[in-house]
């Protein structure tokens, strides 16, 4: 795979608002070694800074938005600002929890009430974080209720069937629905693992991604080649190639996955350089000059991008997805495979197993 450079948002979830895809575009153009980005309208301060050790740069945008950068090595490990917030490091069985788990779920909210979040101000001495109020439009709750029934609430949008098949609901259902403000305001959050990788506020537009990568899954059991060209069409918005060093995209998930040996034997296989540490590593100019060289890496908007990126290198090694025999949730593997593996769902697996052993048991005292 790969590797993959994650930008996570901290205010604000979806990538259809063009305001906000000009701004991405500017931070993914000027982005060099920085760990951290900001968008700030009408920004005059200094263009870059440390702040606790992170490299920080801001831009004049036309939105406010930070977004921590991440870098996930072809081995699926994650480095950068807030890599914990990853289960072990590691974006393995992210996916199927992201195509299987019923994780989103709503929240009431005041609309009366801002955010309050803390943003640059440009000081004497430099840059000092405020704090600030942010409202949140109205495209970011959930879209209109259709009704209630059975102890759930339904939101649906388009709102009926004769109207267009949506592109961006945080977008179209703001505009166009004369009755947004008689909804109850609810907005969505997530639960784990993914609660502490979401912005502030989620858009409609991550849940909708989230719908539309479980409708191209399941559709690549019945042809993986169709449903991995339709995924890349729907995934362009929230992907776009970029550039990053070896150092961050290569080298720092494997020391993150496989310590300081496997990384000296990395730099051995790679560069031809033996070192009895990273420390001596490091003093060789032929190796400082390739771990600072580019390399190609796709850059990921937000959960959703990651996500996207995970199902097309799955599809792209026809991969397809396929119903599990036991839960009915999305597996992937050999084309003969009908239940889940202990990757895709381990309670699944686990009753599996269960069932093999009483399955065992009593042919065992039949034959007896």
């Amino acid at each position: 795979m790969i590797p993959i450079q994650l930008w996570l948002p901290t205010f604000f979830g979806g990538i259809a608002r063009p305001e906000l895809q000009r701004d991405v575009r500017r931070m993914f153009t000027a982005r060099m070694t920085e760990h951290v980005m900001w968008s700030v309208p009408g920004w005059t301060g200094p263009p870059n800074w440390v702040q606790r050790k992170l490299r920080v740069s801001c831009l004049n945008g036309d939105t406010w938005e930070c977004a921590r950068i991440l870098h996930i090595g072809d081995n699926g490990a994650v480095v950068g600002p807030g890599a914990a917030a990853f289960p072990d490091l590691s974006v393995t069985s992210m996916l199927e929890r992201w195509l299987n788990d019923d994780f989103v779920r709503a929240d009431t909210v005041n609309p009366e009430v801002p955010l309050r979040i803390k943003v640059p101000h440009s000081v004497k001495d430099g840059v000092e974080l405020a704090e600030a109020e942010l409202m949140v439009p109205d495209g970011f709750y959930i879209p209109p209720i259709t009704h209630i029934g059975d102890g759930r609430i339904f939101a649906q949008w388009p709102s009926r069937p004769d109207m267009p098949t949506t592109v961006s609901p945080e977008m179209e259902s703001a505009a166009t629905s004369p009755d947004a403000q008689e909804s109850p305001r609810l907005r969505f959050a997530w639960l784990a693992p993914f609660d502490k990788l979401q912005p502030l506020v989620i858009s409609p537009d991550d849940v909708y991604a989230r719908d539309r990568m479980r409708l191209i899954a399941k559709a690549s059991g019945d042809d993986c080649a169709k449903a991995l060209a339709q995924a890349r069409i729907e995934a362009r918005e929230w992907v776009s190639e970029g550039r990053a060093s070896v150092n961050e995209s290569w080298l720092q998930p494997i020391i993150t996955a496989e310590e300081e040996e496997g990384a000296l034997f990395a730099i051995e296989a790679k560069f031809g350089i033996s070192a009895s540490s990273l420390e001596q590593a490091y003093k060789n100019n032929e190796l400082r000059w390739g771990l600072n060289a580019p390399m190609s890496v796709r850059c990921a908007w937000g959960v959703p991008g990651l996500m996207w990126v995970l199902l097309l290198d799955r599809l792209s090694i026809m991969q397809p997805f396929r119903a599990c025999k036991r839960c009915s949730k999305l597996i992937s593997g050999r084309r003969h495979k009908l239940y889940c593996s202990a990757e895709d769902n381990l309670d699944c697996y686990q009753a599996g197993k269960r069932a093999d052993k009483r399955r065992s048991r009593a042919q065992g005292s039949t034959r007896r």
